[in-house]
């Protein structure tokens, strides 16, 4: 049961994770009624998509113990907990401490982490001339919409409510990890943005 259901799960500290089902749906690795019993008794990490491992080391490394999502919190083949699971979504994602947004991978089996040009997170310095003061970064104008606004996650519908409700989003894009909560967005290029 995810956190925020009932009074006595508020003080439990837990991530959420938004992440892109894979195009065959029947693939999948979710919960149904015919493995409900089999995934609440043990679930083997190499079983999982690399998305789900990698946002259970993330959250490990963030010291937390608990992770949610949707596929694996959610009974998908069963309408009455569907129904029941969706109508508490808005508390799920607000009482989360971060949700994880796999927004670089186009399905589930790619993971949050990719190898990458360092070059592209690096900024370019400018020093003023002599006789002046001060120093400038330069960095793409559109970095932020190509690594977070466009990134393939956030094409799903249900992304926006995931990404609106959470108190605090750490997008994880093709090219570097992005911050984004209500008094910042920064990146690790900008990360004081």
């Amino acid at each position: 049961m995810p956190a925020g259901h009932n009074e006595s799960s508020r003080n439990i500290q837990y991530t959420t994770l938004s992440h892109r089902w894979d195009s065959d749906s029947s693939s999948q690795f979710k919960l149904t009624r015919e493995n409900i019993v089999h995934l609440c008794s043990d679930i083997e990490l190499l079983s999982l998509p690399q998305t789900f491992v990698d946002a259970i080391q993330i959250t490990r490394k963030l010291g937390i113990r608990y992770l949610w999502i949707d596929s694996l919190c959610i009974i998908q083949d069963d309408e009455d907990d569907w129904t029941h699971e969706a109508a508490l979504m808005d508390r799920v994602y607000m009482n989360g401490l971060l949700n994880i947004s796999a927004a670089g991978a186009e399905e589930s089996s790619q993971g949050c982490f990719f190898r990458r040009d360092p070059s592209r997170v690096d900024l370019m310095s400018i020093t003023a001339p002599p006789g002046r003061q001060g120093s400038w970064r330069i960095a793409r104008a559109n970095f932020w919409i190509q690594g977070v606004e466009w990134a393939s996650l956030n094409k799903r519908g249900w992304v926006l409510q995931e990404r609106v409700l959470s108190r605090r989003v750490l997008h994880f894009a093709k090219e570097q990890i992005f911050w984004e909560c209500r008094q910042l967005r920064a990146s690790e290029s900008l990360p004081w943005a």
